[in-house]
């Protein structure tokens, strides 16, 4: 039997675009698209594209660079980044996850003739557009953790700012955190336990 991953969010009221960027089953792409001397390269045009369903999306920078990708699936990704006078340049294998933003940040070449430059691995995940924080815990995860009666609320506590009761082995069946049960023990980051979302996919 396929054990479901957990999903855990927890995040502050924004404004403006960040307030869109990502949702607890949804991420995000932001980055910054710059020339080889490192200055920004403004109304440069970005696609990104699913690897698994071939859906893509277009957007261009704007004046200081940024770009973002809002609310997108959790996947792997390919993004294209084109602009008069440099080559074009292509990221593949970008990662996203639910409840986190992704951070792209792409160099252009300088084009000579013609040519496309395109960079395969992994990116790095960076919260720096949002005070919303998420951990996705796949089955992996789930399934090799000593978990008492197998209680997936126990994997809530691997994330950071997040503090819960001891859990309660005697009581048989449920090993909930006390009293309180398995969830209403849980602090997110000093925030009361009924302020808590939880969501299993």
């Amino acid at each position: 039997m396929r054990i479901p991953s957990l999903v855990l969010f927890s995040g502050a009221l924004l404004c403006g675009s960040v307030l869109h960027a990502q949702t607890a089953s949804t991420g995000a792409l932001s980055g910054v698209v710059i020339d080889p001397s490192g200055a920004v390269v403004p109304n440069a045009e970005a696609k990104i594209t699913s690897d698994a369903t071939g859906e893509s999306r277009t957007t261009h920078t704007r004046t200081d660079g940024t770009f973002v990708f809002p609310q997108l699936p959790a996947g792997d990704f390919r993004v294209t980044v084109t602009a008069e006078g440099f080559d074009i340049a292509v990221r593949t294998g970008v990662r996203v996850n639910v409840a986190e933003t992704t951070r792209l940040n792409v160099e252009l070449s300088v084009r000579s003739v013609t040519g496309t430059v395109e960079v395969s691995g992994k990116t790095e995940m960076a919260q720096t557009d949002t005070s919303a924080l998420g951990r996705v815990a796949d089955d992996r995860v789930v399934e090799s953790l000593p978990l008492v009666n197998r209680n997936y609320t126990q994997i809530i506590g691997l994330s950071p700012g997040i503090t819960s009761d001891v859990t309660n082995a005697a009581e048989l069946g449920r090993g909930s955190g006390g009293l309180g049960g398995a969830t209403n023990g849980t602090f997110v980051h000093g925030q009361r336990s009924y302020d808590n979302n939880f969501q299993m996919n």
